[in-house]
């Protein structure tokens, strides 16, 4: 069969926009500071790093598509081509005991030290590694005080069980 002038037979795509496609789950279950948080910023593939350089702001069926930058040589990927790869999140996180952290009201919090007294503060919960918990907060915990044993005491008192 001849070809029409109107077929397409071929298409070129150049080499810079090549990229890497990523559905990435929607966590539902974390707060507005926690997911912003954990925005991946790059991706290691089996035989190179990328960088993240753009991401669909909708989110349909729980996923957000996200591409890296374009793929270089060192990538050595085909296009259509699916590998495994690891996201790496960047935020402020802290590594704490997990026998600092006690629930309220269905929330998880620490107790920091200041001056005289203890201030409940709100942390959100992102991994847990052997007896501590990786965590972000909404305030600073860099070179906090953080109360780490009587906890449940200090609880108590907040919840008008005792002094």
């Amino acid at each position: 069969a001849a070809l029409n002038i109107d077929e397409i037979i071929g298409r070129f795509v150049p080499e810079n926009a090549v990229r890497v496609h990523i559905n990435v789950p929607v966590a539902n279950r974390l707060s507005a500071a926690a997911e912003n948080a954990l925005q991946i910023k790059t991706i290691q593939l089996p035989h190179c790093m990328l960088e993240i350089s753009q991401r669909d702001q909708r989110i349909e069926q729980f996923y957000q598509s996200i591409w890296s930058a374009p793929i270089t040589k060192n990538c050595n990927l085909k296009l259509g081509e699916q590998v495994s790869l690891i996201p790496q999140y960047y935020t402020q996180a802290y590594k704490i005991s997990q026998d600092s952290v006690f629930s309220w009201e269905g929330q998880s919090y620490i107790w920091i030290k200041e001056a005289d007294s203890y201030t409940a503060v709100k942390v959100d919960l992102l991994a847990s590694e052997q007896q501590m918990y990786i965590v972000t907060a909404q305030q600073s915990l860099a070179n906090k005080l953080i109360l780490t044993t009587s906890v449940s005491a200090v609880q108590g008192v907040l919840l008008g069980l005792g002094e």
